[in-house]
C-alpha cells in the first residue's frame, strides 16, 4: 500500500476496464431481453382475458354474450396484429 498524493492519479487498469465493459454489455443485453419478455407477457395477458371471458360465458351463453366475446376476441387479434407491424 502507498499513499496517493492529490495531484497523482493511479494508472488505469486495462483488465478492470475490460471487465467493466463486459459487465455493462451483459446488463444491456439482459435489459433488452427483459423488455422483450414483458412485451410477450402483455400478449399472453390479452389472450388470457379472451379465454377467461369465453370460459365464463360458456356456462349459460346468451346470443349477446357470444357476440360480445367474439367482438372482444377480434379486437384483441387486431391489437396483436397491429403491434406486430
Amino acid at each position: 500500500m502507498r499513499v496517493v498524493e492529490e495531484g497523482e492519479t493511479p494508472p488505469p487498469n486495462p483488465a478492470a476496464s475490460a471487465a467493466m465493459a463486459l459487465i455493462l454489455k451483459a446488463l444491456q443485453v439482459l435489459s433488452q431481453r427483459t423488455i422483450i419478455a414483458l412485451a410477450s407477457l402483455f400478449d399472453l395477458a390479452l389472450c388470457g382475458t379472451v379465454f377467461f371471458l369465453a370460459y365464463g360465458v360458456s356456462a349459460d351463453p346468451k346470443i349477446l354474450q357470444l357476440w360480445a366475446v367474439g367482438g372482444y376476441a377480434v379486437f384483441v387479434l387486431l391489437v396483436l396484429y397491429s403491434r406486430r407491424k
